[in-house]
């Protein structure tokens, strides 16, 4: 079963008609228990079977995100321009009890393991934004961001004896995990009777700064990555309700710690799994061609997009004897 717990709370105050600060917060927790029995059969090319066994599992887990934000808002005499500085804050915490009995019915070795996994996902944003209407036709904005993203992985892993569990330290795979992401950006559009044009930028600095911890011993790693985005927006209003856009912009795909952590994790002998900490920002080129008719009475359009990308993260699988 499954239980959640959910709560929220908004407040601002308006210090005069030109500056405003803003508080929020909210999230949830949530706790669910489980049981399962799983059956795993490997056979030889003659359909014998080889290796046959049970999994009695047992788990608890416990999970949530609670966020909390505080804005300040400036705005000018002048019409939409404004000014905005913003802090934030995301906590995701996670905590696993699994125990698992295995079966043997066919050469196999059974065993009785306890495990229990701590972990917490931290985020700190910090944003600044200013938007500019320097006339009718001409318009800016700009800003900047910076996001520590801090994650931790504890775990302990008992194996029972027959009498008592027995710490087994060689099961251990615990994280420490930093995301440093520093970026700013800036925009002008242009109007000018049916057509407004846009353009920008996004450029983005990113320090991963990992500690993958094992009975072997600690693994450290660090990934760097640079991106500069850029994007294009065109409409054109025709006569009797016709309108033309075209949209160009990049978006990043940036590689999970899990992806990254070099750690070999062998916990289950027959699928070993580790990342790549040299994997790079994967770069997704979109392109909208549009078109729309409207009317009093009925409204048509019609959009052509495409995505591409030459760097896609993919999962490498091989196949080794035993």
């Amino acid at each position: 079963y499954t239980k959640f717990t959910f709560g929220n709370i908004e407040a601002s105050y308006e210090i005069d008609s030109l500056n405003l600060i803003t508080l929020s917060g909210g999230g949830y927790l949530g706790n669910s228990i489980s049981d399962g029995l799983s059956t795993f059969t490997s056979m030889n090319l003659n359909r014998q079977i080889t290796r046959k066994y049970t999994t009695l599992n047992n788990s608890e887990n416990g999970f949530g995100s609670v966020s909390g934000s505080l804005s300040y808002q400036k705005t000018y005499k002048k019409p939409d321009q404004n000014l905005t500085f913003s802090y934030s804050i995301d906590a995701s915490p996670m905590n696993t009890d699994i125990t698992s009995e295995i079966n043997p019915e066919i050469n196999f070795t059974g065993y009785k393991q306890h495990s229990e996994n701590s972990a917490k996902g931290l985020e700190h944003t910090v944003q600044v934004d200013y938007y500019d209407p320097l006339n009718k036709k001409h318009m800016i904005e700009v800003g900047g961001k910076y996001i520590l993203r801090q994650n931790t992985s504890d775990s302990k892993i008992e194996r029972f004896n027959g009498n008592s569990w027995v710490d087994d330290p060689s099961r251990v795979n615990d994280l420490d995990y930093d995301q440093h992401i520093a970026s700013m950006y800036g925009g002008y559009a242009y109007k000018y009777k049916t057509i407004t044009a846009k353009a920008g930028f996004r450029g983005e600095y990113t320090f991963n700064d990992g500690l993958s911890k094992s009975f072997e011993g600690n693994i450290p790693f660090t990934n760097k990555q640079f991106d500069v985005v850029p994007y294009i927006n065109l409409n054109m209003m025709l006569k009797k309700g016709n309108m033309l856009s075209f949209a160009y912009t990049q978006r990043l795909n940036r590689p999970g710690i899990w992806y990254l952590n070099p750690y070999v994790n062998d916990s289950d002998p027959m699928n070993i799994r580790y990342g790549n900490p040299e994997l790079e920002t994967v770069r997704r080129n979109s392109v909208n061609v549009g078109y729309r008719k409207a009317s009093l009475k009925w409204n048509f359009g019609v959009n052509l997009s495409g995505n591409f990308s030459s760097n896609n993260i993919e999962e490498i699988r091989r196949i080794d004897e035993y």
